[in-house]
């Protein structure tokens, strides 16, 4: 991936999958609490959309809110 460019996946993808894709950003946006939970996994920088209580309560839980 080039340096500035931002990819939106629609593919839906095997957790490894996902997992090898995410381990080569430098960032991701996230408005659905797995792609927060994978970003965490992988321990890529994340910033999550507070759409629902679960991801606010994902963070907290991970120290970050």
């Amino acid at each position: 991936m080039m340096k500035n460019q931002a990819d939106v996946l629609k593919t839906k993808l095997e957790p490894e999958e996902l997992l090898s894709v995410l381990s080569r950003l430098s960032l991701v946006i996230g408005v659905r609490l797995h792609s927060i939970i994978f970003s965490s996994m992988a321990n890529i920088p994340f910033v999550a959309f507070n759409y629902d209580p679960k991801v606010k309560y994902f963070v907290e839980d991970l120290g970050l809110s």
